[in-house]
């Protein structure tokens, strides 16, 4: 019972990662190569905007139904998907790989934007305690220091595989 108690914890703690790397992933197998990189570059957008937006205050005094929170999530999705269609218009045509082809690209970019989306659900969007990914996942994604390397990780890997 040891193992299958293991394993089932273990499966617990990387239910998050898997279930954010699935949806990532089928983003990517659905709309192409072109629309993934479009979403992990609106990502940087919506991390620049959200970071810099001076408005959360006065809008969740006068939003009293909004927690900061939540509004700060809200936003930042909308900052997202502002940035992801604005990057959509703009990356070529060249690179859209729809659904099978470009398999091994797709997963390691939906790899890299999973972990920029952790690393923002520790550092920006301050919600990892409220959707509890687990002890591994905060060993990987808790630290300060890491949140650079997180950052940088996609970067370099859209680098080298483009």
């Amino acid at each position: 019972m040891d193992i299958v108690d293991t394993l089932v914890a273990s499966l617990r703690d990387a239910s998050v990662i898997l279930i954010v790397f699935g949806a990532v992933f089928g983003y990517g197998i659905l709309r192409g190569q072109r629309s993934l990189l479009a979403l992990t570059f609106g990502l940087y957008l919506a991390l620049l905007l959200s970071l810099e937006f001076p408005y959360y205050e006065s809008i969740s005094h006068s939003a009293s139904f909004l927690g900061l929170h939540t509004l700060k999530l809200t936003l930042f999705t909308v900052f997202a998907l502002f940035g992801t269609i604005l990057f959509g218009r703009l990356l070529s045509r060249v690179i859209d790989v729809m659904a099978i082809e470009g398999i091994g690209r797709k997963v390691i970019l939906s790899l890299l934007t999973t972990a920029l989306i952790l690393s923002y659900c520790y550092h920006v969007l301050q919600i990892a305690d409220s959707i509890n990914p687990g002890s591994r996942a905060n060993l990987l994604f808790a630290s300060h220091d890491s949140f650079f390397w997180w950052l940088l990780a996609p970067l370099i890997g859209i680098f080298i595989l483009f």
